[in-house]
């Protein structure tokens, strides 16, 4: 067996080499510190204290629970906090062992939840660290022997499918917070809609995508079937599975195997009974009205508009399709206003034909900071501009009534936002709101040219909405805090249109007066989730998902009374015993000054490669910025029969 494993090695050892981290990618002027503790080792920039302390917080309260399901091993990882972007994501890797956390929180809740966003991005990412530790067991460990991180790498990713990974650390994300995605009815569309259209497709197409239909990606299958493995066998189901595929035990297919030995049932029909048993709990259809035509190929089409002639803008985008602005008519015919520029969220606002959204842009030079400038678009004449600075960052613009105004959401870089009215001509500031300790904004929407209202989302992942008078700075509540999400506003007559969460159904539709402030009423719910609408006579506009994309219905005006407790989040589809963690305020927590020459070569792996006559050895190295790196080198020549050891260090700091 080792003769095989090290063929195995010798052939595909260099493909472990995937870097996720980008090289060189921030600038040299950059004061980082540390901050360490006995589960992690937090690396970030000065003035990030706050994030850097919660992080370690969260890391000290779950390390234990972790261990409880995944193993009770707890390697020290460096991560590295990087809050110069406009990118809500995060990894961990090994070669060398790592992480980074993109702090920039998303610029809506539905996808990732409400909760502040280094809580979720700490119990999601460690998870994988927790992970990692844990499965350098028996082949995978000799692996490692050998080849250092890209030995165990390579053998974790051929026994322990990337569903595993990622399902688990959405399961853990649920289940240690009020929220996570397990508890979004956003993140369980996917499978509600193929179990809504009839579509049964192989598990070999549902584990690896589909490039024509539309296939839930690996996250969503991974919840699935982690949820109901935890649900079915006990919080610590999975611990043996994962570290004896890692072993090898079996040696072929051995996470197949490890789930026969220990669930007592196949591979087969483990993962049929657990596609089987989420399918039993997905609504019956509803009745509704589609407004765009179906296709055989994946289309989408969001945000729908009225623009006060009887048609619809909307955005839209398919698998084949650049993403563009397009205006629907009465009978479904379509006109293409212009296309929407790259953009990490492909929402907008439309007022009296003109459009706001919100472009990205990365640096030209360092890779670690991006830029989100606000764009302007004329329906009539289909030009876009950019308002304001290109290095702006700024999400879900809006603007007034008469057009001069944009209202935006402002990213602050250190995880923290604020509202900033733009003037449309000059895109200087004309009124910023004051930051709110803890709390994030979302969604600004005009009622009138004096008055913004917007979503807000406070430190618990409660959130409410508020109004804001820009020339007194003035911020007043609309609606009472509670665990909801909310989003997606239209203000029509006075009246304002949202989605909410709803703790007995899929996310709905809810109508606000904004005049007197009275009770919010449900005007429209289906069996998916809806996101954004508009009134129209006694119906509402409104986008749905659907197994081929998102579509534009119609649907009759309900008002079904809503209140506090079916404004909730909902329960996860499988039940999960929650169990919520909180950061521990720890002020004895020690910052230190980062020096970036620490381990300068951090060697890491060694790396083999053969090319027709040329056979060498790579001793690889990188230091935790990933500001040097660094190869020791044999290469033999089979035939002059020559030898070369060199020494190659490329440094992207400057």
């Amino acid at each position: 067996m080792k003769k095989i494993l090290v063929f195995v090695l010798f052939h595909t050892a260099m493909m472990a080499n995937v870097k996720a981290q980008n090289f060189g990618g921030n600038r040299p002027s950059t004061k980082w510190q540390i901050l360490k503790s006995p589960n992690a080792r937090i690396i970030f920039p000065k003035g990030l204290d706050s994030l850097a302390k919660t992080t370690t917080g969260i890391i000290d309260s779950t390390r234990n629970l972790y261990q409880q399901q995944i193993g009770n091993t707890n390697k020290v990882f460096n991560i590295v906090l990087q809050p110069d972007n406009t990118i809500s994501n995060g990894y961990v890797g090994l070669g060398p062992a790592r992480s980074e956390f993109y702090t920039t929180a998303p610029f809506q809740s539905f996808e990732l939840s409400a909760i502040p966003w280094v809580n979720s991005l700490t119990l999601h990412e460690y998870r994988h660290i927790v992970q990692y530790s844990n499965l350098n067991v028996g082949l995978s460990k000799f692996a490692r022997t050998l080849f250092g991180d890209y030995g165990q790498d390579l053998l974790n990713s051929m026994a322990v499918p990337n569903w595993f990974f990622e399902g688990d650390a959405v399961w853990a994300e649920t289940k240690f917070s009020e929220q996570g995605r397990g508890s979004l009815a956003y993140f369980d569309m996917g499978y509600k809609s193929l179990k809504l259209a009839n579509k049964s497709y192989s598990f070999q197409k549902l584990r690896n995508g589909s490039y024509k239909d539309y296939v839930p990606n690996h996250y969503q299958l991974g919840y699935i079937l982690t949820a109901y493995g935890y649900n079915k066998y006990g919080d610590e189901a999975w611990q043996k599975v994962i570290k004896e595929a890692a072993a090898y035990k079996g040696v072929l297919y051995p996470f197949q195997k490890a789930v026969k030995r220990n669930f007592g049932t196949s591979y087969k029909e483990f993962y049929t009974n657990a596609i089987n048993e989420f399918n039993k709990r997905v609504q019956p259809e509803t009745n509704e009205t589609y407004l765009t035509k179906e296709s055989r190929q994946v289309i989408n089409y969001k945000y729908p508009n009225a623009t006060g002639r009887n048609t619809i803008i909307a955005y839209k985008s398919g698998y084949n399709l650049l993403p563009s602005i397009v205006e629907i008519d009465a009978n479904g015919s379509e006109r293409r206003i212009a296309t929407f520029d790259i953009s990490l969220n492909d929402y907008f606002s439309y007022k009296n034909d003109l459009i706001v959204y919100a472009a990205y842009k990365p640096d030209s030079r360092w890779t670690n900071e991006s830029y989100s400038p606000v764009r302007l678009l004329d329906v009539k004449t289909g030009k876009t501009v950019t308002v304001g600075s290109a290095k702006a960052r700024y999400f879900a613009p809006d603007i007034s009534e008469d057009g001069n105004l944009i209202v935006t959401v402002e990213l602050l870089g250190n995880g923290n936002n604020r509202l900033v009215i733009l003037d449309r001509n000059t895109g200087s500031a004309v009124y910023s709101s004051n930051w709110s300790a803890g709390e994030r904004f979302q969604f600004p929407k005009f009622i009138n040219n004096h008055s913004v209202l917007f979503a807000v989302a406070n430190e618990s992942g409660e959130m409410a909405w508020k109004q804001w008078a820009p020339a007194t700075n003035k911020i007043s509540a609309v609606t009472a805090f509670q665990q909801q999400i909310i989003g997606y506003p239209i203000v029509q007559n006075n009246q304002l249109i949202y989605t909410s969460s709803s703790s007995n159904s899929n996310d709905v539709l809810v109508k606000l007066d904004l005049e007197n402030k009275s009770q919010p009423v449900i005007i429209a719910r289906n069996n998916i989730g809806l996101y954004q609408g508009f009134l129209q006579g006694d119906s509402v506009v409104s986008a749905t998902f659907t197994a081929s994309g998102f579509k534009l219905v119609k649907l009759p005006v309900q008002n079904i009374s809503f209140n506090n407790n079916t404004g909730k989040i909902k329960e996860p589809l499988f039940p999960i015993q929650k169990q919520p963690v909180e950061a521990p305020l720890q002020e004895n927590y020690v910052i230190e000054k980062y020096s970036k020459w620490y381990k300068p070569f951090n060697f890491h792996s060694l790396q083999v490669e053969a090319d027709d006559a040329v056979y060498g050895l790579w001793l690889m190295g990188e230091n935790v910025l990933n500001t040097l790196q660094s190869e020791i080198f044999y290469k033999f020549n089979n035939n002059d029969f020559s030898s070369t050891l060199g020494i190659s260090e490329m440094y992207g700091g400057t």
